[in-house]
């Protein structure tokens, strides 16, 4: 929890959001995990399954969509 508090801080400051975005591509490294992390979701017709996965397993999955929505939303 701590980790997401600091990210919605990090991602919601625009002078720190503007230079994640520029210098270190931030949508791109938050998109390239969310991509790691969804296949594992995927069932064998290739449609995505979240029954029946804990909260704990899908929390990694939220984390990621909320920081991409966060550095999103922001204006820098």
């Amino acid at each position: 929890i701590s980790v997401t508090a600091l990210s919605v801080q990090m991602f919601t400051v625009p002078t720190l959001a503007r230079h994640l975005i520029e210098e270190q591509n931030v949508i791109s490294v938050i998109t390239e995990t969310l991509l790691e992390v969804l296949p594992e979701y995927l069932d064998r017709n290739n449609k995505f399954n979240f029954q029946g996965y804990s909260q704990d397993k899908l929390g990694r999955v939220y984390a990621v969509i909320c920081d991409l929505k966060y550095i999103l939303i922001s204006k820098p």
